[in-house]
């Protein structure tokens, strides 16, 4: 029965990288005030950028018409501005295709409503890479200032900074031009409580985006808020708060404040670009900002010096894949084709390719996956369309024993390749982050014989096959044993990009009495997934660790922290613990209270999948094999 899909989900997805990495996707990359080339629904498009106000796709009216959405289903979508303004709107869903991907999302417009530049706006959240940079000046800039990102499709990609009784929340809006950045409290919050300083001059009506238009006042600073290389020593604060109708922080939690930063502002401290990763969950500016101090204070207490500024996180310079004038993109577009069968009744598949299966007697496109959540996971948008709504029962996600997501599911035929199998299908409420209509795990296809192609086969290579016994009940992952050492099993990732593999504590506490081993460095916050988060910290090993042809002289393990405490941290409401600050920087202490093989893993992304040169991943069902097939690290 699918009454409750419980999913123990050690779903582990490494920020803070330190290397870009070949087999990482390219950043999408667009120009301020040039048009996105898309493709909606089989129809080429141009969209206006947008950052600062609803990231939604949001479309004209002829084009809306010119696509023949509205013949189709349609539901009520009003877009509320400013907490008070209403603007009827409707939306319906259909497959974006931008510069390589694609993905089946929800489209909005407002009839009869606003006139919009080309044909509808885009924002960087509704931009189906996970990497996204917008490029402002044509300067070079350095790093100056990175936060945990927040913000959604609904609303606009912001950055959160800790200030003592408050959090600060940072967003841009290039299609204004303001006096001073523009400051926003919350009902109810005194700004001079938050931030020292006076009011000073009369009032002034500044243009907030959309046709809003706010009086504010002089708000001059007692001293320059610094964030990063960034600096302003005044702020134009909004005579009346934020409407009351918004909502109220909760118990405990600290309340928000809106800064926005106009074009002049990007131009006054020399921004070159912003850049959005959506899976690392951080917004990162580059600007040289107003001066170039040795020493500069992150508001929340953080102090970094210039040149750690500079060279944090070279994952932003991962390669790029720039529009092209004529709208054609620069990475080839994937297109759904049929897995080969080989002459042994192995399905070959390949990973970056999407997969064309039917659900519901519906054609629909599919990436693949691998790890924890079997089945399909689908785009709440390509659910609906596909009609499993009616039939749909509660299920949830959940993580370490609390509950992190509701879910709804069904179970449908799932048709690939000739063959189906009733399936399980689940899709959360509002998530539509899957790219094309959704994924489906590997050894969820209704075929015996599975094998994904990582990478080219080279000639002459000597590649070493890791066979491992699948758990009775999966099919996803292999168990296996090491010297000393009590059973544990081995997972593959491939949609994740963790830069260490992940091990859990109770075999990070294995690996330390065998092989030795220190936690280094400071602790950082990884994406568990559908953006839970949670606290890991690096573990180098005193001997490698070995696993046929894999080998890795370090790895990462959560550390601790509740549930709330994360998610605290990832609100930006607290700063995490300075390695350097243990009492005893030798002492390791790992453990864990999972016993049996289940809660005894290590988990691979596709990170090192590359690093350890692996050519395929295979599941033989029948024989209950799961195989990798690897050179090794070079």
């Amino acid at each position: 029965m699918f009454h409750r899909l419980l999913l123990l989900l050690l779903l582990w997805d490494f920020g803070r990288p330190t290397t870009a990495n070949a087999s990482e996707p390219p950043v999408f990359e667009i120009a301020l005030d040039e048009p996105v080339h898309v493709t909606i629904a089989g129809q080429p498009a141009e969209l206006s950028f947008v950052v600062g106000t609803v990231d939604q796709v949001t479309l004209n009216d002829s084009f809306v018409e010119q696509l023949g959405l509205r013949s189709g289903a349609t539901t009520k979508a009003d877009l509320i501005l400013d907490g008070t303004s209403k603007l009827t709107g409707r939306r319906a869903g259909a497959m974006l295709e931008i510069a390589g991907l694609k993905r089946e999302q929800q489209l909005y417009w407002l009839p009869g409503r606003l006139t919009l530049p080309l044909h509808g706006t885009i924002g960087i959240m509704a931009v189906p890479h996970h990497r996204v940079r917008l490029k402002i000046g044509s300067n070079e800039a350095p790093l100056a200032l990175r936060m945990p990102l927040a913000g959604s499709v609904d609303s606009t990609a912001y950055g959160l900074v800790n200030l003592s009784p408050a959090r600060l929340a940072v967003t841009l809006n290039p299609s204004i031009r303001t006096l001073l950045p523009l400051i926003s409290s919350a009902p109810g919050v005194d700004l001079k409580s938050v931030i020292a300083g006076r009011f000073t001059g009369e009032e002034w009506e500044e243009e907030a985006g959309l046709g809003i238009r706010h009086k504010v006042r002089r708000f001059e600073l007692a001293q320059p808020l610094q964030l990063g290389r960034l600096q302003f020593s005044a702020l134009a604060a909004r005579v009346v708060a934020m409407p009351a109708r918004q909502p109220r922080p909760k118990t405990g939690e600290k309340p928000t404040i809106v800064l926005t930063l106009s074009r002049a502002q990007l131009e006054e401290q020399g921004c070159n670009s912003l850049v959005v990763d959506k899976q690392e969950m951080s917004i990162a500016f580059y600007c040289t900002g107003p001066a170039s101090p040795s020493n500069i204070q992150i508001a929340g207490a953080v102090r970094f010096s210039g040149d750690k500024l500079a060279n944090t996180n070279r994952s932003m310079e991962t390669p790029l894949a720039p529009q092209t004038s004529q709208g054609s993109p620069s990475t080839p577009i994937s297109v759904a084709t049929a897995p080969a069968i080989s002459p042994d009744g192995w399905v070959e598949l390949q990973p970056s390719n999407p997969l064309l299966v039917k659900i519901a007697g519906k054609n629909v496109e599919l990436a693949l996956d691998t790890g924890d959540l079997p089945g399909v996971l689908l785009n709440e948008v390509a659910a609906m369309r596909l009609g499993l709504g009616s039939g749909a029962r509660q299920a949830a996600i959940t993580y370490a024993g609390r509950k992190t997501a509701e879910a709804s599911g069904a179970r449908e035929t799932v048709v690939a390749l000739m063959r189906g199998a009733a399936t399980n299908i689940l899709w959360l409420r509002g998530y539509d982050g899957e790219l094309f209509s959704g994924s489906i795990e590997l050894s969820s296809l209704p075929h015996d014989r599975l094998r994904l192609r990582l990478s080219p086969e080279e000639a002459g290579a000597r590649p070493v096959r890791l066979k491992l016994v699948v758990p009775r009940g999966r099919s996803s992952r292999g168990a296996t044993e090491l010297p000393g050492m009590a059973s544990f099993q081995v997972d593959a990732a491939i949609q994740k990009s963790w830069q260490l593999p992940l091990v859990s504590k109770s075999l990070a506490a294995d690996l330390v009495k065998i092989l030795g081993g220190r936690l280094e460095g400071r602790p950082w916050l990884e994406t568990l997934g559908y953006q839970l988060r949670r606290p890991v910290r690096r573990l180098v090993l005193a001997k490698p660790l070995v696993i046929g042809p894999l080998s890795f002289k370090a790895v990462a393990v959560q550390i601790g922290g509740t549930p709330d405490e994360s998610n605290r941290l990832a609100r930006g409401q607290d700063v995490l613990p300075d390695a350097d600050a243990d009492t005893d920087p030798d002492e390791i202490v790992v453990t864990g209270k999972m016993s049996g093989p289940a809660g005894r893993r290590i988990s691979l992304s596709r990170t090192q999948l590359a690093e350890q040169r692996c050519s395929s991943l295979a599941v033989d069902k029948p024989a209950s094999i799961w195989e990798l097939i690897c050179r090794g690290p070079a």
